[in-house]
């Protein structure tokens, strides 16, 4: 199992069409208004074809405490879910601590096995492959 995040720009193109003239490509206008970042929190299971997108305004520890559960959800027979994810400080057990009842954080942790990793690119190039 993978968990990429990515954080992304949204934008609104704002330009107007410009007409196109016969025998000519199609022109384009590259004008456009920034509207915020989101960060896309990716599950995948490359193994089995499987990925699963969710998308978050903020990169909290709250939120990685949600996909984890959102994770756990799926597999309720299963022993142990290797988690593969980089180094960032939200990235940590203690999350689920902060954020579910102790009964309830411990029951998730409990299903998960961390593989940390300081260089992303590997479980990155894993994730991406189903989803291009």
């Amino acid at each position: 199992m993978t968990f990429i995040i990515r954080g992304i720009s949204t934008v609104m193109i704002v330009g107007k069409p410009i007409p196109v003239e016969p025998g000519a490509p199609a022109p384009f206008d590259v004008e456009y208004q920034r509207n915020g970042v989101r960060d896309l929190m990716m599950i995948s299971k490359p193994a089995r074809g499987w990925r699963e997108v969710l998308i978050t305004e903020r990169r909290t520890k709250i939120d990685f405490a949600h996909a984890m559960k959102h994770l756990v959800a799926p597999f309720p027979v299963a022993k142990s879910i290797r988690v593969v994810l980089d180094n960032l400080n939200t990235h940590k057990p203690a999350s689920l601590y902060d954020v579910f009842p102790a009964d309830e954080a411990r029951a998730i942790a409990k299903k998960l096995a961390f593989q940390i990793t300081a260089v992303m690119r590997a479980g990155c190039r894993q994730a991406a492959v189903p989803s291009s």
